[in-house]
C-alpha cells in the first residue's frame, strides 16, 4: 500500500503532463484546419473580387474577407489559449 501511495504523486504529473500534450495536439489541429478554411475563403473572395459587376459586390466581398481575417486572429487566440489551459 505504501508503495502505491509513493507512486500516486507520479502517476498524477504524467496523467496531468499526457493529458495537456493532448490538449496542445487537438488545438493544433482545430487551428491548421481552421487556417485551411480561412485560406480558402481568401483566396475565394479573391477571385470573386476579379469579376464582380458592381462597385457595391466588391465591397460586400471585402467586407466578408476582413471578417474572415478576423475570424482567424480570433481562432488563434482561442487556440492558445486552449493550448495553455491548465486544469
Amino acid at each position: 500500500m505504501l508503495r502505491y501511495q509513493e507512486e500516486l504523486p507520479s502517476l498524477a504529473t504524467e496523467l496531468a503532463l499526457s493529458e495537456q500534450r493532448e490538449r496542445r495536439r487537438t488545438a493544433q489541429a482545430l487551428h491548421d484546419r481552421i487556417g485551411q478554411v480561412l485560406a480558402l475563403i481568401n483566396i475565394r473572395i479573391g477571385a470573386l473580387l476579379e469579376s464582380v459587376p458592381t462597385k457595391d459586390m466588391a465591397d460586400s466581398l471585402r467586407e466578408i474577407r476582413a471578417e474572415a481575417a478576423q475570424a482567424g486572429v480570433v481562432t488563434g487566440r482561442a487556440t492558445e489559449r486552449f493550448r495553455r489551459r491548465r486544469r
